[in-house]
């Protein structure tokens, strides 16, 4: 699956590489009057996208040395518009480039922080499922022996008061427990975020 999308992350840098050549063949037969720089932009930033900071520089120098070569070729006579359009040119499309790269890092971190929260979210309703699951038979416990203690408490011998309150005093421990590791567990979050 990785090599496919290697392969594929391949086959669109060399597209859209070739399509720099393209536009850069165009730029050579056209008017000096004509600016190509507009059509060299989608593929140096589909180059920065797909292939990180270091192609869409390339991609940008590449297109401002076509564009300047097509200048030479369609400027009639020497001159500087010739350099100071290559100035230009390098200043947008290194500008172009730079900033889809950023971006693209930028929304990849954020993708990858959405899903660490989610996972974290995920993990913390697991957390309060299993708590509440744990805390369930002793808090029935609990509440069936103090139904029992209060209309059963007249008729019931001293030993066997004794044994209920035991058996509460159980149930209020295990229940306690499990409000200590909940406890625990939201002390460790809080630690972990701060």
């Amino acid at each position: 699956m990785a090599q496919g999308r290697r392969a594929r992350t391949i086959a669109m840098l060399v597209g859209a590489f070739a399509t720099i050549g393209l536009v850069g063949s165009a730029d050579l037969v056209s008017s000096p009057y004509l600016s190509f720089a507009i059509f060299y932009i989608v593929p140096v930033a589909a180059i920065a996208w797909i292939g990180g900071r270091r192609f869409g520089l390339a991609a940008a120098l590449a297109s401002s040395a076509m564009g300047f070569v097509a200048d030479l070729v369609t400027i009639p006579a020497w001159s500087g518009y010739a350099v100071w359009n290559l100035a230009n040119r390098c200043f947008l499309f290194v500008g172009v480039a730079l900033v889809v790269s950023r971006l693209r890092v930028a929304l990849e971190g954020e993708r990858r922080l959405a899903e660490r929260e989610r996972e974290v979210s995920e993990l913390k309703s697991d957390r309060m499922r299993q708590v509440a699951e744990d805390s369930r038979v002793p808090l029935a416990d609990i509440s069936a022996k103090l139904v029992n203690l209060g209309f059963d408490a007249e008729e019931m011998s001293v030993e066997e008061i004794r044994a209920l309150l035991t058996d509460l005093v159980n149930a209020s421990v295990r229940l306690s427990a499990v409000v200590e590791s909940l406890s625990q567990d939201v002390e460790s979050d809080a630690v972990g975020v701060s």
